[in-house]
């Protein structure tokens, strides 16, 4: 169908497009036509022979889904023509719409594409490299850490402080309208997961206590059903034991063993961070819409978060920098 193509470009602004297709009345035809023999030989039809329906049976019959395959070719073709005589390559999938027929149809394509990459030069690069951390306070940290994967939670009768745990009744409310309703969850105070309202809400309240707190056009209301705090273990050679050691020296020596390995792919992973920033700072160019939105959405995903404004603005500029890090990797790796 190359010949029957026509395009004339609408928009052109940055990295977005937009395309105004013209298909002939006449070419259109053919097209269905050609759909019609591609089709002809497996279609069953009552009172004729599988491969001997007439063409004009078949037109009456599947007519318009013969034209939406026609125009499904069409775009496809369309889209792949445009990228190739401009050099373009794609960062969406081509939208279509406004399609209208009067004598030939007509019908706009939208769509996205990369930018064009002139890399910064980045042999030089240096960051600075972070000293390994003393054995002592090592192990101080991973003796903290056991003890708190190692505890339990007790319920209190008290005002509830940062790090207990608050189980409660909750209802998210939007225009008076109930969008979320848990009769038993359980949330830790200062989590930085939680809203930084509901968190500030939490500190001193106690057992069947009510409140409703604010946050953007939501209406958080809870009542308090218990809450818990966490008791730590005492870390001892009887510990070490239940853990499967011979006692507690053996077990501090895989725990510093674990501590240092854990210690070197953290500093590992700053130097990468800090070539990485260095590569984004270097390296400005414009970012499809379509990649970003991708990006951020699943952030939220991974992190079991809404969509809303302030979320957008906590992750926003990650979604964007990872996107220009892997276009700039990208770029690296085709040298």
């Amino acid at each position: 169908m190359e010949a029957i193509l026509q395009y004339q470009i609408i928009r052109n602004e940055n990295l977005e497009k937009e395309m105004l297709i013209t298909i002939s009345t006449d070419e259109l035809e053919h097209g269905i036509a050609e759909q019609i023999d591609k089709v002809k030989r497996d279609i069953n039809i009552p009172g004729f022979r599988k491969g001997k329906v007439p063409k004009s049976i078949i037109r009456s019959r599947f007519g318009p889904k013969l034209k939406a395959q026609t125009l499904s070719d069409a775009v496809n073709e369309a889209f792949h023509m445009i990228l190739a005589e401009n050099n373009w390559r794609p960062a969406s999938q081509a939208e279509m719409f406004d399609v209208k027929q009067e004598t030939d149809l007509q019908f706009h394509l939208k769509f996205e594409v990369m930018p064009n990459i002139d890399l910064a030069d980045y042999h030089d690069l240096e960051v600075f490299r972070e000293e390994n951390l003393p054995d002592d306070y090592l192990m101080e940290q991973a003796i903290k850490q056991l003890k708190e994967d190692h505890s339990s939670v007790n319920e209190v009768n008290r005002p509830a402080v940062v790090d207990d745990f608050i189980t409660m009744e909750l209802a998210i409310l939007e225009n008076n309208e109930i969008k979320k309703n848990e009769s038993d969850i359980q949330v830790k105070i200062g989590d930085r997961n939680l809203p930084d309202e509901l968190n500030r809400a939490l500190v001193g309240v106690t057992k069947n206590s009510h409140k409703e707190v604010t946050i953007e056009t939501s209406r958080y209301r809870f009542r308090v059903k218990k809450t818990e705090e966490r008791s730590l273990p005492v870390i001892d050679d009887e510990f070490a034991r239940n853990l499967k050691f011979d006692n507690l020296e053996t077990l501090k020596k895989e725990l510093l063993k674990q501590t240092k390995k854990a210690e070197e792919k953290r500093i590992e992973d700053e130097v990468k961070e800090s070539l990485s920033n260095i590569l984004i700072e270097r390296n400005r160019f414009l970012l499809p819409k379509n990649l970003v939105d991708k990006e951020y959405k699943r952030i939220l995903e991974r992190l079991e978060q809404p969509d809303s404004e302030s979320n957008r603005e906590r992750f926003q500029l990650t979604a964007e920098k990872r996107v220009r890090l892997d276009l700039i990797l990208s770029r690296i790796a085709e040298l």
